[in-house]
């Protein structure tokens, strides 16, 4: 359950993802990664794409760019590291530390980033999706509905432009 779980975290940078569930995630979208590669070279055999541009392959990089990111971050968050340690993939040789801050054991109990992640599948809710620490909402949207406005008693202003 590991990789739709981080599909259903898209945008969650806050918690912890356990290693089961990283590597489930990162198994699954290689997996992802390798048959669409053949989907490329069967569609270029075909003649579907004449210039070699491999669009499904383009397709699942783009779709599952911010969930790598995120559940790298959340990794990091299970073994006590801040999420800005992931920079240290741009800096030569730095991706390699963070590879294996991938494989290490997180944190038992508690810490700053929340409580461990479950083992097993994500703990979820009875209506849809993951359940936020305390404290800490995501909203789309404003929270408070906005005031109805009446256009039609208003009279038209010369200085308006539409």
């Amino acid at each position: 359950m590991g990789y739709l779980d981080t599909l259903l975290r898209y945008f969650e940078f806050w918690g912890r993802t356990s290693r089961r569930q990283y590597w489930t995630y990162q198994l699954v979208m290689i997996a992802a990664m390798v048959a669409a590669v053949f989907a490329d070279i069967g569609a270029i055999r075909s003649g579907l794409e004449e210039d070699h541009v491999g669009l499904i392959v383009t397709f699942v990089s783009i779709f599952h760019c911010v969930p790598s990111i995120t559940a790298t971050v959340r990794r990091l968050h299970d073994i006590g590291r801040s999420g800005w340690w992931y920079l240290l993939c741009f800096v030569p040789l730095g991706g390699l530390v963070v590879l294996f801050w991938m494989f290490v054991r997180g944190d038992s109990g508690d810490n700053a980033y929340g409580p461990p992640a479950d083992e097993g599948d994500a703990v979820t809710d009875d209506d849809f999706g993951y359940t936020p620490p305390a404290g800490r909402v995501v909203r789309m949207g404003n929270a408070t509905p906005r005031a109805t406005v009446d256009l039609e008693s208003q009279p038209a202003s010369s200085s308006r432009f539409i």
